[in-house]
């Protein structure tokens, strides 16, 4: 495990997200992230949940550059779709 994984999913925020999302929260919303620290954080929480998610963003190139954040977190192997 990395240094910063292990950072953030000791944060009590992080075990609080993930908690909402192993009860079936339909929607959760995580805000004051810095720009390349939300992919990550997506990222863990698939991880870590088993669940799929869907990460919406306000343009089209945002949308891109997350799905290839998404990609290099979870690698190639993962089904990382976007909707242009």
């Amino acid at each position: 495990m990395s240094r910063y994984k292990e950072v953030l999913t000791g944060t009590t925020e992080y075990k609080s997200v993930l908690e909402y999302m192993s009860k079936g929260m339909k929607a959760v919303s995580v805000t004051g992230l810095a720009e390349g620290a939300k992919a990550h954080l997506a990222a863990n929480l698939m991880e870590d949940s088993g669940k799929n998610m869907l990460y919406i963003t306000p343009t089209e190139a945002e949308a891109k550059a997350v799905a290839e954040d998404l990609h290099f977190f979870l690698g190639d192997s993962a089904e990382v779709f976007w909707f242009p």
